[in-house]
């Protein structure tokens, strides 16, 4: 016995897979339009990439969880020998510290706090630390122009 579905079901299931798949698409083009906006200089490597890392994995951490943002980063950021990976890997893990330091604490819970603090943590970034606290950068002559903007 064959299973038939129909058209309008079958154009249902297309309308919530395309909504499904456009969401973090949307998501991913607003924070680099929200890192352009914070007026740091360097797309790649600089403190306007640190701070998009940074400050999405804290949102993705805050809002869904830590281990979506430890998922992406094992999946996107899988060079050991990139210094680019490595400032991506340490930026969202300090987003995702951000988040979980924060959480129930009621100064911190709205996505404007989250942003005043990534933003102060990134004025204060350091060339390739280690410190977990500190946001991480490369030197100003690896900074390179996004691909994306």
């Amino acid at each position: 016995m064959k299973y038939k579905i129909s058209r309008i079901r079958l154009k249902i299931a297309i309308g919530i897979g395309l909504i499904l798949i456009s969401l973090p698409v949307a998501f991913i083009t607003s924070m680099y339009l929200v890192s352009r906006g914070t007026g740091f200089e360097g797309p790649r490597g600089g403190p306007q990439d640190a701070f998009r890392h940074t400050y999405t994995s804290a949102l993705v951490a805050r809002y869904l969880s830590p281990r979506f943002v430890r998922i992406a980063t094992h999946i996107l950021e899988r060079n050991p020998k990139s210094s680019y990976d490595l400032m991506d890997i340490h930026n969202n893990n300090l987003g995702i510290q951000i988040a979980l330091d924060n959480l129930n604490n009621i100064i911190i819970t709205d996505q404007k706090n989250i942003y005043l603090t990534v933003y102060d943590k990134v004025k204060n970034a350091e060339v390739e630390t280690k410190d977990k606290n500190t946001v991480r950068i490369l030197e100003s002559s690896k900074w390179q122009r996004s691909d994306l903007f």
